[in-house]
């Protein structure tokens, strides 16, 4: 999921060393920040100490300070790693606890590498499990679902007082912190980073004992490091820790037994630079000069697998990590991807300055950290999301905390350390992913934070062409809730959220703004179908998943039990079902339904309106219609739900499993970063095909259009053309000043979320780009007619604005205009030719002079001519835009720019329909043809006097008779523009418009 700033980073200073090192021996800088796995614990390395942080909140609770021998034998802290789970079963230790060390108490270990090539290898003894860390902090370290009834009991009674952190003021001995908890509320310890009165429930400090275990000697540089780990099987086994450390002649793993060597082994890969587990294998990417290995390790069988990326590194590999299916390779100046299923590179792209850190935020997001101080979050495929300490900061803010040094992050928060001692935390807005499960309306854009705030963007039927915005805080005062379900109805007016450590199930009614709550819940997954039907996937207490529909009506406060608003229930048989999906349809399927009684009458006529779709392991799936009937106000009422028989596919789908939707004959489903057809074959079975890569989300899919961004551009296709492979009907590349979050597809707009950062404040800002001019240009490709897509689309706002776009791109592009003018000459209906007038003037005003030529031999118009149209039909709009523009060009600018085909000076003008009757005649004498390099730019165009008479005359009519302040002085400025050219010109011709002029508006 991507990430936003909530509020601009607020920190404090790192205490210092209490015994200092003596600058003979080591300055302490600080080096790096870490998140200890499973934990709610954060290290800050500094060149001489290791500091521990509680998380949240944010808390220093163990520290050491190595002496200066330890410095001068040892070597000054380089970097440091902790350790993982292991290589052959990474989940296997999903639902027990990580380590069990003395007492009972869990423990975690990480290893600290020196200058001099020493690992220390440092134990984290924890009073609190996982279980603990998820219930009391909110932190989603494990996964509920994964516990069973038989190991899950250990991790119920794990309150004892003297595992719970105390701190004592060393002046008077009075208690500061008592069972985790201050004594005192005062402002500036664990309500630092909580401004808001009303949470009055804090969360408790658990002890932490930190050791040094044993201290690694080694003979080569040390270039990365990885630790992992194996449970113990039985009681009487030890766990067996492996070290993996990795030297410019090859790698070495060490088997630790209680921290004593069992087993040493060497493995051949040359010139490593980076240790990347993922998923269940461990890769060392490697670099000689320009070329670049990746290398698949088996720690087991010491046997290395090697493919040469076909990727010409011309600069030094700075780093390397996993993100999701894909090992990010970050360079000095850029960042490639290299497929782990294709082994290839899929992209790169630049960042600018040279790169200081880059790390994963999650597997969408990672952070780039420049050797300039600024901080990017980017997403997978490059899209810039948000930045820190950029630009727009000025010098003041820059060095407000002085440059950033490292980062890490944990559930919605980034802390960041500088090298000038400040720990800053960062709250963070987190995105909702909800799945495209209502084709009839547009999907909000949802974003929540740790402070139980929910923003909801969301277009309402009545504006069509705009988002608004609604807040909600969640009806607690306590601050540890883990919200990972946050669903809202097709409609906007319903609201189901989850909290996951406390089993309690939230219902919003945004009508009345009222909360319901369900405790007790074990909710896996939920959908809403339609507008008023929540289905749930949840575990019973035999740890059976049941799915079951629950019918929220409009007196959803009436609700006192769940259960008495059920509906229907699904008992799972097949316990390998991996994920539910829920489409309700943009087209109801009218039903055939047959009578029972020769002699029955009256029947219900029913529709498919939804489906349900389990997604089961073998290649297996199961569609569950959803039968309804519709009452003539347009409320749909669930009658039955009808499983089909499992289908058999060719695709073995994945825990990446976004969405699918039944389509035509087979589905479209959405994995990974890659949209898949899955159609039926000859052999009556089922094949798959990838039609779309690099697929980074996919925004909305309303009725038969779907909206995603892939890549570095934002896209839009039709259903039937993406089945059959069809061109998008839409694409423009992704600005950096904002992120395509929601669609309002009747209008044909995008909306893009921008994060303004500064010192003091931080602001989400949604943009409004259109895509109609897009959606266009793809007709005129499939030639469509002029007058077919003018009726289509002529009602829309931004129509207009959009043949301007068109107009002027393709001036630009110099390309043939003649389908746009054909479109625009369908414009207007009537003999008044006002939007085309408009439409010209407009794009006169956005291109330059030298295209000027270009677009008036594509209008076979002149100057002069479009100056006569706008006279003959009155249009003061169109001739202030005109005038606007010719009289911001100089005589060089026209003179030297192309020679304009001028009508005759004494070229006939009919009247407008509107002129005044009782004016004067006007005098008929005009001034003489003169040489183009003798006018003025503005006489080169509008050469003739009774012209610009009549010009100013309009203009005048037009300000005297506007509706609004402003638009009637606008018109009064362009008169008065107009008539210091007039005395311009009659100064050089000797002329008298200025008093003609007068003598005509009097």
């Amino acid at each position: 999921m991507h990430l936003w700033p909530l509020q601009p980073p607020q920190g404090f200073e790192i205490p210092d060393r209490a015994f200092g090192t003596g600058e003979e021996t080591c300055e302490d800088h600080v080096l790096q920040s870490l998140i200890v796995p499973h934990t709610n614990c954060m290290v800050v390395l500094t060149s001489t100490r290791v500091l521990i942080y509680n998380h949240k909140p944010p808390a220093l609770i163990s520290t050491h300070e190595r002496s200066l021998q330890s410095i001068t034998d040892f070597g000054a802290n380089r970097f440091v790693v902790s350790d993982t789970s292991s290589l052959e079963d990474p989940k296997s230790d999903s639902g027990e606890l990580r380590h069990q060390g003395e007492g009972g108490r869990s423990k975690a270990n990480f290893y600290v590498i020196t200058d001099k090539n020493v690992i220390l290898v440092y134990q984290l003894l924890l009073s609190a499990s996982r279980f603990s860390v998820f219930k009391e902090v909110g932190i989603p370290v494990l996964d509920l679902n994964n516990i069973t009834a038989e190991n899950g009991q250990d991790f119920l009674d794990d309150d004892e007082d003297d595992e719970i952190l105390t701190v004592f003021d060393k002046t008077d001995s009075n208690k500061l912190i008592q069972n985790g908890f201050s004594i005192e509320k005062q402002r500036g310890f664990l309500h630092l980073f909580n401004k808001n009165s009303e949470t009055i429930d804090e969360v408790p400090i658990r002890k932490v004992e930190l050791r040094l275990k044993i201290i690694l000697r080694f003979d080569y540089e040390i270039t990365d490091v990885r630790g992992f780990y194996e449970p113990a099987n039985d009681e009487n086994e030890e766990e067996a820790e492996f070290l993996v450390i990795l030297f410019a002649h090859g790698l070495q793993s060490l088997n630790l037994k209680s921290f004593k060597m069992n087993e040493s082994s060497v493995i051949n890969v040359k010139d490593g630079v980076a240790i990347v587990p993922i998923n269940d294998t461990l890769c060392v990417v490697s670099q000689k000069e320009s070329l670049l290995h990746i290398n698949y390790v088996s720690i087991a069988d010491r046997k290395v697998k090697t493919t040469e990326l076909n990727y010409d590194a011309n600069e030094k590999l700075m780093n390397a990590f996993a993100l999701g299916t894909m090992i990010g390779l970050a360079f000095q100046h850029r960042i490639a991807y290299f497929s782990v299923m294709t082994e290839d590179i899929i992209v790169a792209h630049s960042v600018g300055a040279p790169i200081k850190v880059c790390k994963p935020l999650n597997e969408d997001t990672f952070l780039v950290l420049q050797e300039d101080g600024e901080l990017h979050a980017i997403s997978k495929w490059g899209n810039v999301l948000f930045s820190l300490f950029n630009s727009e900061y000025n010098e003041n803010e820059k060095m407000s905390y002085s440059r950033a040094q490292d980062f890490a992050v944990l559930d919605k928060t980034l802390a960041i350390v500088t090298e000038s001692g400040w720990y800053l935390r960062c709250e963070l807005w987190q995105e909702c992913w909800n799945d495209f499960t209502d084709f009839r309306n547009s999907r909000p854009f949802i974003l929540h934070n740790d402070n139980n705030d929910i923003v909801i963007f969301s277009k309402p039927p009545e504006l069509d062409s705009s988002v608004v915005s609604q807040s909600i805080r969640l009806p607690t005062k306590t601050l540890n809730n883990y919200v990972p379900l946050i669903k809202v109805n097709g409609c906007v007016s319903r609201l189901a959220a989850y909290v996951a450590n406390k089993n309690i199930l939230l219902l919003h009614s945004m009508e009345h703004n009222t909360w319901q709550s369900f405790t007790d819940m074990s909710v896996i997954d939920m959908h809403w179908i339609a507008d008023d039907y929540l289905l749930i996937a949840s575990t019973e207490d035999d740890n059976s998943q049941m799915l079951k529909c629950y019918a929220m009506t409009s007196n959803d406060e009436s609700i006192s039990d769940l259960r008495d608003a059920s509906i229907w229930e699904y008992q799972i048989s097949d316990s390998s079902i991996s994920s539910v999906h829920v489409n309700t349809l943009s087209r109801f399927r009218l039903l055939k339904v047959k009578s029972k009684t020769s002699t029955a009458v009256n029947l219900d006529t029913f529709f498919k309106t939804a489906e349900i779709i389990l997604i089961c392991e073998n290649k297996r799936l199961q569609v569950i219609d959803v039968i309804s009937s519709i009452s003539q106000n347009g409320h749909i009422g669930l009658r039955r739900f009808h499983a089909l028989p499992v289908t058999m596919v060719a695709h073995r789908f994945t825990e990446n499993l976004k969405g699918i939707f039944s389509y035509a004959d087979g589905f479209f489903a959405y994995e990974g970063d890659v949209v898949l057809k899955i159609k039926r074959a000859e052999d009556k079975g089922y094949e798959e095909e990838a039609i779309l890569e690099g697929v980074e989300k996919i925004i909305d899919l309303v009725a038969e259009e779907i909206y995603l961004v892939q890549k570095g551009n934002f896209i839009a296709f039709s259903l039937p053309d993406l089945w059959t492979s069809g061109d998008c009907s839409a694409s423009s590349a992704i600005l950096e000043d904002g992120y395509p979050a929601a669609v309002s597809p009747g209008a044909k707009i995008v909306h893009s979320v921008q994060c303004v950062n500064r010192e003091r404040f931080s602001k989400l800002i949604m943009h409004q780009n259109i895509f109609l001019d897009q959606i266009i240009l793809s007709a005129f490709k499939h030639n469509i007619a002029s007058k077919e897509i003018d009726e289509k689309y002529r009602t829309l706002k931004h129509y207009k604005f959009a043949l301007e776009k068109i107009l002027s791109v393709t001036i630009l592009d110099n390309k043939p205009l003649d389908s746009i003018v054909a479109l625009i000459d369908c414009y207007d209906k009537g003999p008044v030719k006002v939007g085309k007038l408009e439409i010209i003037s407009n794009c006169l005003r956005k291109i330059e002079v030298e295209h000027w030529e270009s677009l008036f031999q594509g209008l076979s118009l002149t100057p002069k001519s479009l100056l006569v149209m706008c006279v003959e039909q009155n249009q003061a709009k169109a001739l202030g835009i005109l005038l606007m523009v010719f009289l911001s060009y100089d005589d060089n600018q026209l003179n030297n720019s192309v020679p304009l085909k001028l009508d005759s000076p004494s070229a006939p003008i009919s009247k407008g329909k509107k002129k005044n009757k009782n004016k004067k005649k006007a005098s008929t004498r005009s001034s003489a043809p003169r040489s183009p390099e003798s006018d003025p730019g503005f006489a080169k165009v509008l050469n003739d006097e009774n012209l610009i008479i009549q010009v100013l005359q309009i203009l005048v009519t037009a300000a005297s008779t506007a509706k609004t302040a402003d638009e009637a002085r606008d018109y009064w400025d362009l008169s008065f523009q107009l008539v210091r050219f007039m005395q311009a010109l009659d100064a050089e011709n000797k002329s008298d418009l200025v008093n003609r002029s007068l003598q005509l508006i009097q």
